[in-house]
């Protein structure tokens, strides 16, 4: 199936000549409409919709009374979602903004793509940029609703998302996976139903991918081998043994790529026990596992027991500190069963807003 993406935007020219291009190239089919052209049709056949957030460009709708002036493409996109047909997984509907910071205000960037979408009763809200890398993203959500459909209309069961969705092997470690997918509550059976599949794209999309659940980003994976991320990312692009084990663990279901790699956890606690010989918990047994299958000598952490911290500025796990340095935090809407968030005693101590997610206070008061 050719992926259909719909694109709202009241400049439609700029948009065939930059977005819809790099949409094009990489093998999908760019629909790009006036917010005054968009037909039932063009919403029936696509995937994806991503409505452009300003639509100055738009003089029909200034002649109309005021409450049929949608102010912008927040707007415009509650229009669609509520022409979209009941009867059938419809397309995710997504925003394209040039000021995502401003729409943020104190939520982090990165955050705001998923809690904006949320609060908004949308899929995703995009960032604009560049086009060479938002194509792929809109081509991977397009694929994910296509693989939803084809799904349709059957009741979604556990062993069905889990093969059909999630892409997860017969393999050795499936029932631990698949105990782990339970444990972020998917919507299935009458709620994915009722939902017609919506509810399933934003439990993956604001529930699973933002967070350390039953997968892993680079970051979290590189901490749980004991390698600095970076080492790992390069050791990635060789041909070489490690890769070749992670790649059993690789995800390749619904949305894999769009917002970086991600690996089973399941997976990754297997092939740690395996490259350890048994012995997970011991380092240097891992160590010397990793060493049997890199290509480069490998570049293992300092800390003798690391934790991911949250980087104050981005509010992203992607610092490396030692537990004894860090403290647990429970950032707005992190989830109960993703694995706990950290941030450094020192981080905690100079930033008020890190200061109110700590969770035991009494920690900074000790370290003070």
């Amino acid at each position: 199936m050719i992926p259909q993406i719909l694109v709202v935007d009241d400049e439609p020219e700029r948009v065939e000549s930059s977005l819809g291009i790099e949409v094009a190239q990489k093998g999908a089919n760019p629909i790009i409409r006036h917010p005054q052209a968009v037909t039932l049709d063009d919403l029936a056949n696509c995937t994806v919709v991503v409505v452009d957030h300003y639509l100055d460009d738009w003089p029909e709708r200034d002649d109309q009374p005021l409450a049929m002036q949608p102010a912008d493409g927040f707007a415009v996109a509650a229009v669609i979602r509520s022409q979209l047909p009941v009867n059938r997984p419809g397309p995710a509907v997504a925003i394209l903004t040039g000021r995502l910071a401003e729409l943020a205000g104190t939520i982090p960037p990165k955050a705001a793509e998923y809690l904006l979408a949320w609060q908004h009763d949308l899929e995703w809200v995009f960032s604009k940029g560049s086009e060479v890398t938002l194509a792929p993203r809109l081509i991977a959500m397009s694929m994910a609703v296509a693989k939803l459909r084809e799904m349709w209309p059957r009741p979604l069961e556990l062993d069905d998302l889990a093969a059909d969705w999630l892409d997860l092997q017969d393999v050795e470690w499936q029932a631990v996976a698949l105990e782990h997918v339970l444990l972020t509550s998917p919507p299935m059976h009458a709620v994915s139903v009722r939902t017609t599949g919506a509810s399933v794209l934003r439990w993956f999309l604001h529930r699973v991918l933002p967070y350390p659940t039953f997968l892993t980003d680079i970051f979290w994976t590189a901490t749980r081998l004991g390698v600095t991320a970076e080492w790992l990312e390069e050791e990635l692009q060789t041909d070489n043994g490690l890769r070749a084990q992670l790649s059993g663990c690789q995800y390749s279901g619904a949305f894999a790529g769009f917002s970086g790699r991600r690996w089973w956890r399941a997976g990754l606690a297997n092939l740690i026990a395996e490259l350890s010989e048994g012995q997970p918990f011991d380092r240097t047994a891992l160590q010397d596992g990793i060493r049997r299958v890199a290509s480069t000598e490998p570049s293992f952490l300092a800390e003798e027991r690391p934790v991911l911290a949250v980087d104050p500025d981005t509010m992203e796990s992607t610092r490396i500190v030692e537990v004894d340095l860090a403290t647990r935090i429970i950032p707005d809407g992190w989830p109960v069963y993703a694995d706990d968030a950290w941030a450094s005693v020192a981080d905690a101590q100079d930033n008020p807003e890190i200061k109110d997610m700590v969770l035991d206070q009494s920690r900074l008061e000790a370290s003070g």
